[in-house]
């Protein structure tokens, strides 16, 4: 989507889109990241059957969600943080512009 004013069908918010990621936050995939390395150390010095699963096990959900967070960006509302877009010159967002002012004044 190119940096153009956009109209959000959402809220009725019109100006310019913001890059959103999807999930949490940076410090929630840490987490993750630390908590399958907290588990892995402490379960790889304990119990025999532990010590045969194999180290990467633990890692995989820390890495499932990195990956997931790095393929899933997209240009939301700057307002809502909807994914529900058009460009502000389009007949469909004058239209949907309009209602929103009207719904605006009638409160």
């Amino acid at each position: 989507m190119s940096k153009t004013e956009m109209f959000c069908t959402k809220c009725g918010h019109k100006g310019m889109p913001q890059k959103i990621t999807k999930g949490s936050s940076l410090f929630v995939e840490l987490g993750i990241w630390f908590f399958g390395f907290l588990i892995w150390s402490m379960m790889s010095t304990s119990t025999p059957f532990y010590a045969r699963t194999p180290w990467y096990v633990f890692f995989i959900p820390g890495l499932a969600y990195s990956i997931w967070r790095a393929i899933s960006p997209y240009d939301g509302c700057s307002s809502c943080k909807g994914n529900s877009l058009i460009p502000a010159d389009s007949p469909m967002a004058k239209i949907a512009s309009h209602h929103y002012k009207e719904a605006k004044t009638e409160k």
